[in-house]
């Protein structure tokens, strides 16, 4: 339940920096979503595996027939290089585009209820 309360505040927190250092124009808009939607994505995929690795590292061992904690920690970092870096792009590209979607939208909501007043 915690890495998935923190992903949002984390991506909040790096679109918001992101937000402050690029301006609001629509390079900015894009990078600061990309940010936000690769920081998200890693602190999801640090914070899983590393309560997987702190409450369950014992379990493994047992099941997998590994021979200690160092062969665990090898196993999370494979799948950490292999699906995080992979599942951050993807959520880059996800991320840039449904905030862009979303501003286009907004903004001419914004514009056309300021015209009909």
């Amino acid at each position: 339940v915690l890495p998935i309360m923190l992903i949002g505040v984390t991506a909040y927190y790096a679109f918001s920096g992101m937000r402050k250092i690029f301006g609001k124009k629509a390079a900015g808009l894009a990078v600061s979503s990309a940010v936000a939607g690769v920081i998200g994505s890693l602190t999801n995929t640090a914070l899983v595996l590393g309560m997987l690795y702190i409450v369950y590292a014992q379990e493994i061992i047992k099941r997998i027939d590994l021979a200690d904690k160092l062969a665990v920690k090898t196993v999370i970092w494979s799948v950490v290089t292999t699906n995080g870096i992979i599942e951050a792009i993807i959520s880059a590209i996800a991320t840039t585009a449904i905030i862009g979607a979303y501003y286009a939208v907004y903004r001419n909501e914004i514009n056309s209820s300021a015209v009909s007043k």
